[in-house]
């Protein structure tokens, strides 16, 4: 999608949207995939399987909802990071993405809490 954005107006493989969302929602997937590869050699290694899949849970649900949003706003040709923005529904694209960001942020504090309990003990 981002490379068909990226194409001259005329040619007709121009989508008509923005290139920066696509990009945008590229490098969100790329490192998300990067840390849930971390979180899968992790696993293991951390606590006991109950554990083990709630950090799961976290992570996924919250991936779902930041890359859902911003593949829903990248559609749309927009950002999903402006809360007040006059277009109708851009508030609660920003407000799905900033919370699915703050579930695999808890679920990161989760993975650095049980690595430093381990340390420790």
């Amino acid at each position: 999608m981002e490379l068909t954005a990226s194409q001259a107006p005329y040619t007709p493989l121009h989508f008509g949207v923005l290139a920066a969302p696509f990009a945008q929602l590229r490098r969100s997937a790329l490192w998300l995939s990067v840390f849930a590869c971390v979180l899968a050699w992790l696993g293991p290694r951390l606590s006991s399987e109950r554990e083990r899949w709630i950090l799961f849970g976290l992570f996924a649900s919250g991936s779902l909802l930041s890359l859902g949003a911003m593949a829903w706003a990248a559609a749309q040709g927009r950002m999903a990071m402006q809360v007040f923005d006059p277009s109708p529904g851009a508030g609660w694209l920003a407000v799905v993405r900033l919370a699915g960001q703050a579930l695999i942020l808890l679920c990161a504090l989760g993975v650095v809490h049980r690595l430093l309990r381990r340390r420790r003990g």
